[in-house]
């Protein structure tokens, strides 16, 4: 037990919250990792942990996906640049950023915004030097991730605590988490996790365990719209570099359009577009080249309804269209 993880019992304030704020009375950062696995409740935890700090919280910009987006948020808040907007959800109204008693922000899927390993390492160095530069500016950084070891070890010695989860109560709405104090021992090579210490009624009781209730309907649902978003962009993102990488390492003979594999087998279709390479001056003639290969008379709705099928997987017979003279 140390001075770092005691708390005097305040009546009315979860203890957690009471330890952040005084952090920020010591004119000290409250950098905190949130750590379980998905679907485990870390969003809705940190949610109602800002609530608490911050009742006028503006998830719009509190909220960020990307660390661009919290270097602009960190500068909203100095006053470096204009905020962009003045409206907000929240019941409880709007206040400016930098009118703000405590500055909160999360930071959400931090693991994502460094999925390729080299912009991960960069990641990793840009938040480290983020976390030394603003240490007297009194910010409370939540950032949650599955596992800790996705920052390096270096980065977490400027985190202050790591939130666990130890499970979710769907009924009651609460999930129990273990927040530890995170110290680091230069001897060890290694981090000390200490529980926190709630002094009250002249003893300190070590609390291991909090519960923690699920955050505002109005911030949750606002909080589950941003993360779709997130990940409507992220898919994009994703199909659009599984393409790029299709194109550079498939093999040329999967590049190359075979229509005996995109037309359809069953149908006229391949008959029709061998045929239409050899030119034609109208669909009926066409049509009636492909019955006499096919051995039937080619009804000239159906033909038509294949041709049109043909053109919506690029196979389009007008390129072989004779020219008029």
């Amino acid at each position: 037990m140390t001075e770092s993880n005691m708390v005097k019992k305040r009546m009315g304030e979860l203890s957690l919250v009471t330890w952040i704020k005084n952090r920020i009375k010591k004119n000290e950062n409250a950098n905190i990792f949130t750590s379980g696995p998905t679907g485990s409740g870390k969003s809705y935890v940190n949610l109602s942990l800002v609530h608490e700090l911050d009742p006028n919280f503006d998830p719009e910009t509190q909220i960020v996906f990307s660390f661009k987006n919290l270097l602009r948020t960190i500068r909203m808040f100095n006053n470096d640049i204009k905020e962009e907007s003045f409206k907000t959800i929240n019941p409880n109204g709007y206040v400016s950023l930098n009118k703000k008693k405590y500055k909160v922000i999360i930071f959400e899927e931090f693991q994502i915004s460094g999925n390729a390993q080299d912009w991960y390492n960069k990641l990793s160095k840009l938040l480290n030097m983020l976390l030394s530069t603003f240490r007297h500016q009194n910010f409370i950084l939540f950032i949650n991730a599955p596992f800790s070891d996705m920052i390096n070890s270096q980065t977490k010695r400027l985190f202050h605590m790591e939130i666990k989860m130890r499970g979710k109560d769907e009924k009651n709405n609460v999930a129990t988490i273990r927040p530890t104090v995170l110290q680091w021992s230069v001897s060890k090579k290694d981090f000390y996790y200490h529980s926190l210490y709630v002094f009250q009624h002249g003893q300190a009781i070590k609390t291991p365990f909090y519960k923690i209730k699920k955050p505002p309907v109005w911030l949750y649902e606002r909080y589950e719209e941003l993360k779709s978003q997130f990940t409507s962009a992220l898919n994009k993102r994703i199909e659009a570099e599984l393409e790029d990488y299709e194109k550079e390492n498939l093999p040329s003979s999967m590049k190359e359009k075979n229509y005996k594999i995109d037309l359809n087998p069953l149908s006229m279709q391949q008959d029709i577009w061998e045929e239409a390479q050899g030119g034609y001056d109208t669909q009926k003639e066409l049509a009636e080249r492909v019955g006499k290969r096919m051995g039937k008379n080619i009804n000239m709705s159906l033909f038509s309804r294949n041709v049109f099928s043909m053109r919506n997987k690029d196979y389009d017979i007008r390129n072989y269209k004779n020219s008029e003279n």
